[in-house]
């Protein structure tokens, strides 16, 4: 009864608990790593399943896995193990494979067992051998979601003893052995149930016959060398070593004619077939087994009835090939190595001889017998090679002994090959040593595999597996780095002398040789190779940068390494993230700069001094004061009054301001890799230092103050009868030629100067105009202006000066105005004269034309109109005469002293000089002027006022007058882009140029127009971070590069590069201008050169605006790169920032050593760096200088 309810609960069990395995839980849910203590008291334990399996691994492979799964079956249904426990592994050699750890894992079969969960061990080769791996550990079939605590739960105990071996894929294996040879049989035909192994295939069929075996005939067979296999087709990694299998057809066929002769008559090989044929055995490493080809198997041998054709008697002189088929297995052995030192005598080596170490042969004499003999000489080097290869000790023939050596063959008539007499060796070479072996071969000996942090095996370049080097890093994984071989640095190791062994072990290896590694040669090479891809790497600190290994020496293993912690490879643990280097802080502290910059005067621009720059006869302390923090490292000014000191803005002394807000008296220095390797770098601001001066203005600003007055000194005439009206004078003309500054003033709170002039100056200038005037009474004697510093400039105000001076003519004669056109004298007799008076007139001459007469419509007589001089009597009113001319020239004569005037007719713009020769000429097309209009772009000169008819070349001066005519259409700066605020977008560089002709990069003209952004654009639209791998959050560029990104206005080379050092071409720049327009190109304006262009419709764009202009051949060189002077010019033209010329500009402003008046650049270049005011008068006209913006918070 307890019987079947057992039987009862059993079965619940199994219907509960048995599912398919599609219906259990995964194994993997639950750890293989849990404890046994995790099955709590009261559960079930059974014996389970003993297993023992056996598996080869390859060393040099990576870990092997060793996997078991119990399975189990009820009411038909079949399943695996759901979870388990207590798992323990233990190597019986952990030399040969050491137990790492255990996990559930997947199963691999062929069966539908395939992918389901198992238990797996993962195990470390170590070396070639073989081990018995024994495994321990708990079960259980449960579908409970957890069976640990499912008190139902039935658990059993398994064991699996796993045989392992390691295979050494570089271990030359024995040669097939007579086991083996009898498995090379196949069916002997298509149509066969039998299987053979040599297949004598007569040409009557009823004949055939075959070998079951290839053993069947005694000698029947041989095998050559193991050889390494170098071939893909079977894959060398699995099948690394062949060996070549000859049978001797002769053999076979008298074995057939022995059985079968007296049947059916004797055969004889078939014309055509080879005394020997081939197949080759290759030897499977993953399964310790030699294997061939099925395709091989059976062998045939083609036999008939026909006799042979009798062989001429005198056989032909044999090759080295042929000497060697025809000796078979008499090569072996034939050639033999003999140390013959008196002491120490290495153990004698006997050589196959082979084709390539045959020399001379001679012809076939016939001797005594009746035989043929030839004489072959076997040359003695390459065995004396591989005999020092073997030995380990190089050696040399013995002195005085020959290089080569003579046998003799005979020639086997009936057999038809050559033999040769005696047993083997034939030859001796004699050699000797010196007695102690030659240094280990380090560079093709010293490898073996490496399994990465993740236990996978690292594969270097050309699917590399075997390494003597590796570099690991600590800080990224992925940062492996090996060498196959010592030998590849130079310098990198050094090898000592062989020595005795004088150790323990010297009777097994007699001889040592030390090996150094230098640590330090391979980390330098790799960090050449990988050419910044993954950073430098340096030695993790603390690591010993020289290494010592010990080479052993006997005459069968040659040369190893017998420590196992100094064998291949050695592993230098390196890091890509550099220490910092306490003793380069204080050298990068000295050579860092802070700010210095005056509050009192904007031209005293903000000026760089090094921390190291203080004047040290003076400051006998350090300023500064620092505080390092692991990676980084505060700096704090104490004295600011030494750097105050060396501010000198046009040699004015200036004092630390402490109380002004805008100090920033530290500053941080960060370890870091930058562009300049691992070192400390400015973190942040530098440190400013504010200071103030006192100004003093000069000459210079007096009068430039002066000119900006709103009002000059006017002089007014307030006598009723002939009044000479008013003019207005500016105040520096009244200056007398010794004036002096008055006194200091305070002007509004603003340090001022006084300036005064005796009235007297200006109202001489009227007289000098209008004849003699005295001043009125109640004007003052002297007129007083007040020259104040307004904290960025010079300015002026009166100081009690009238509105006007008051004058009055004295009591003369009536003058009136004469005025005389068209004269070309110096003296016209313009001017103004007294009621009849006599008025002389003066018309001069001009060349190519002839002087016609006076002509006047003021009702005046001339005393001969005809004449260029002649006079008239003055009238009580204003007069006008005009000079007139003919023309006498002729156009087409070049010889004649003509005027050939290139006129300009601006339309509105500023008045450009016309130009004149005195003979025909030509105006460069690159050389035309270019005009200025206030609110207009200029679009070209035309030759006719309809304005259709365009310049596009050089212009012929060919006639009297060429007119050329402005054409002008309404501009408007870029809405982004900030057109009224002329600060400056260009800096200079630290040797104090401009670089005017130099390219501009990618990175630079990004930062020119981020700069030029309205603020309210710039703040809006502000990025630090974008998808470019080379312009990094440190990169200097990296705000201006990420937002005019973001802005769409610059675009990358692709998502992740955007080459920012490049130079910028002319259709890149094109670009950026376009793209701040929203307008679409209407293709009016094209070029060339640029149809199919990927900027064309850009370039149309930018060239409609009047942004840009191309060439006079018509084309626009999209592809040319561009000057930093282009670069300005242009940029300039879009934001109408154009002064005409150096009158225009001001004094005091920042001029550069290569950019100076007359270069065709020098207005751009002034424009472009120079921050200051302006007023358009028809072009624009500076007006004030004022302080460059500070752009450090953008850049670092």
């Amino acid at each position: 009864m307890k019987r079947r309810i057992l039987s009862s609960l059993m079965a619940l069990v199994l219907v509960f608990g048995l599912l398919p395995v599609s219906a259990m839980a995964k194994a993997s849910n639950w750890g293989a790593d849990r404890p046994k203590s995790e099955i709590k008291s009261g559960y079930q334990i059974r014996n389970g399943e003993t297993k023992s399996p056996s598996t080869n691994f390859i060393l040099g492979n990576g870990d092997g896995q060793l996997r078991t799964m119990p399975t189990g079956s009820e009411n038909g249904q079949s399943f695996n193990a759901s979870a388990y426990c207590g798992v323990t592994a233990v190597s019986s050699d952990p030399d040969v494979v050491e137990v790492k750890n255990y996990e559930i894992g997947t199963w691999r079969s062929s069966d539908s067992w395939n992918g389901k969960d198992c238990l797996q061990v993962n195990v470390g080769l170590k070396k070639a051998g073989s081990a018995t791996v024994t495994i321990t550990y708990y079960y259980t079939f449960s579908a409970n979601a957890n069976p640990f605590t499912n008190q139902n739960a039935l658990w059993f105990k398994g064991t699996c003893y796993y045989t392992v071996k390691v295979i050494d894929p570089d271990e030359k294996p024995d040669k097939p052995t007579a086991s083996d040879i009898e498995r090379f049989r196949n069916y002997v035909n298509t149509t066969s149930s039998s299987k053979g192994a040599v297949y004598m295939w007569c040409d009557t069929y009823d004949h055939h016959a075959w070998f079951n075996y290839v053993t069947d005939v005694p000698d029947g067979y041989s095998l050559g060398e193991v050889v390494k296999n170098d071939g893909s087709d079977p894959s060398a990694s699995t099948y690394p070593w062949i060996c070549v299998m000859t049978l001797d057809a002769n053999k076979y066929l008298a074995a057939y004619n022995s059985e079968l002769g007296a049947k059916y008559g004797t055969h004889y090989l078939k014309d055509g077939q080879n005394a020997t044929e081939t197949a080759t055995w290759y030897y499977n490493v993953e399964l310790s087994k030699w294997q061939y080809r099925s395709t091989d198997a059976p062998i045939y041998i083609d036999i008939t009835h026909t006799a042979p054709t009798p062989k001429p008697d005198v056989p032909n002189t044999p090759n080295g090939d042929q000497i060697i088929a025809d000796l078979g297995d008499a090569v072996k052995d034939a050639v033999k190595v003999e140390c013959v030192n008196e002491t120490g005598a290495h153990s004698a080596k006997t050589y196959h001889l082979t084709a390539g170490d045959i020399g001379s042969i001679t012809e076939p004499t016939k001797n005594s017998d009746g035989k043929y003999t030839v004489n072959v000489t076997i040359k003695a080097d390459e065995y004396v090679k591989q005999y020092s290869t073997d030995i380990g000790v190089s050696h040399n023939l013995k002195t005085g002994a020959a290089s080569s050596q003579t046998i003799t063959l005979t020639y086997n008539a009936a057999g038809g090959k050559w033999e040769a007499t005696g047993p083997a060796p034939y030859v001796t070479f004699e050699v000797e040593h010196e007695g102690i072996p030659a240094q280990p071969d380090v560079d093709k000996i010293y490898k073996g595999g490496y399994s990465d942090p993740d236990g996978n095996p690292y594969v270097g370049e050309g699917g590399s597996k075997k390494f003597a080097v590796i570099l690991e890093c600590n800080k990224v994984p992925k940062h492996i780095y090996g060498f196959n071989s010592l030998g590849l640095v130079d310098g990198g190791y050094t090898l000592g002398n062989v020595e005795p062994n004088t150790g323990a072990n010297k009777t097994d290896y007699p001889y040592t040789c030390t090996m150094t590694v230098d640590y330090t040669k391979y980390v330098e090479q790799a960090n050449k190779d990988y050419q910044g891809e993954d950073g430098e790497h340096e030695i993790v600190a603390g690591t010993e940068t020289t290494r010592e290994i010990v080479w052993y020496y006997n005459s069968t293993s040659k040369w190893s390494v017998l420590a196992e912690n100094d064998r291949a490879p050695i592993v230098i643990p390196v890091t890509c993230e550099k220490a910092p280097d306490v003793d380069t802080l204080e050298t990068a502290v000295e050579n860092a700069e802070l700010y210095v910059d005056c509050e009192t005067v904007n031209s005293h621009n903000r000026q760089a001094i090094a921390l190291n720059g203080y004047d040290k006869t003076t400051v006998t302390t350090k300023p500064y004061m620092v505080v390092r923090t692991d990676k980084t490292a505060t700096v704090t000014i104490t004295n600011q009054q030494a750097y105050a000191d060396q501010y000198k803005p046009d040699g004015a002394a200036h004092t630390y301001d402490s109380a002004n807000r805008n100090n920033r008296n530290t500053f941080t220095m960060e370890w870091k890799k930058g562009e300049d390797g691992w070192n400390w770098y400015l973190k942040g601001d530098p440190a400013l230092i504010m200071t103030k001066c006192k100004p003093e203005p000069t000459d210079d600003d007096v009068k430039t103050a002066l000119d900006g007055l709103e009002k000059g000194v006017r002089v007014t005439c307030v006598t009723e009868k002939n009044n000479h009206g008013s003019e207005t004078y500016a105040v520096k003309l009244g200056l007398p030629e010794n004036w002096e500054l008055g006194g200091e003033v305070d002007w509004n709170g603003h340090i001022g100067y006084e300036v005064e002039t005796p009235t007297s100056s200006f109202v001489n200038l009227f007289i000098s105009k209008h004849g003699t005037h005295t001043v009125k009474d109640g004007m003052p004697e002297m007129l007083r202006w007040v020259i104040y510093w307004d904290g960025s400039n010079w300015k002026a105000a009166a100081h009690d000066t009238p509105a006007a001076i008051e004058v009055e003519h004295v009591n003369a004669p009536d003058t009136y105005q004469v005025t005389v056109k068209n004269s070309t004298a110096t003296n016209s007799g313009a001017g103004f004269y007294e009621a009849d008076k006599t008025v002389t007139i003066h018309a001069s001459s001009r060349s190519n034309y002839t002087f016609i007469g006076w002509t006047t419509s003021s009702g005046v007589t001339f005393a001969n109109a005809a004449k260029a001089d002649t006079t008239f009597k003055m009238p009580a009113k204003a007069v006008e005469v005009t000079a007139n001319w003919r023309y006498t020239g002729s156009d087409s004569d070049n010889d004649k002293d003509d005027d050939y005037t290139l006129k300009y007719v601006t339309n509105g713009g500023k008045v450009i000089s016309s130009e004149t020769k005195s003979r025909s000429w030509v105006k460069d097309y690159e050389d035309l002027p270019t005009p200025t209009r206030s609110g207009y772009r200029f679009e070209g000169w035309y030759y006719d006022t309809r304005l259709t008819d365009k310049v596009t070349d050089d212009v012929k001066v060919n006639k009297t007058v060429v007119t050329l005519y402005a054409r002008w259409s309404s501009s408007e700066t870029p809405g982004m882009l900030n057109d009224e605020d002329h600060f400056a977008y260009v800096q200079g560089y630290s040797d104090g140029n401009v670089h005017p002709y130099g390219l501009i990069s990618r990175a630079e003209t990004t930062t020119i127009f981020f700069r030029l952004l309205t603020d309210e654009v710039r703040d809006d639209n502000l990025l630090t971070s974008n998808t470019y791998t080379d312009v990094t959050n440190d990169y200097w560029a990296n705000t201006a590069i990420s937002t005019m990104t973001g802005l769409g206005i610059v675009q990358g080379r692709s998502a992740t590069t955007f080459d920012p050092k490049a130079p910028i071409t002319r259709a890149q720049f094109a670009a950026i201008c376009a793209r701040f327009d929203t307008g679409v190109s209407s293709g009016s304006r094209t070029f060339s050169d640029i149809s199919g262009h990927w900027a064309e419709k850009y370039i149309e764009r930018a060239a409609e605006l009047g942004w840009i202009q191309g060439f006079a051949d018509g084309t626009f060189r999209p592809d040319t790169y561009i000057t930093r002077a282009q670069a300005m010019t242009m940029i300039n033209r879009v934001l109408n920032r154009t002064p005409e010329d150096e009158e225009d500009l001001l004094k005091g402003m920042k001029v550069w050593p290569d950019c100076n008046p007359g270069d065709w650049f020098y207005l751009a270049v002034q424009e472009a760096t120079n921050s200051h005011d302006y007023k358009d008068r028809g072009g624009e006209v500076w007006t004030k200088l004022t302080r460059d913006p500070d752009w450090t918070r953008y850049e670092r």
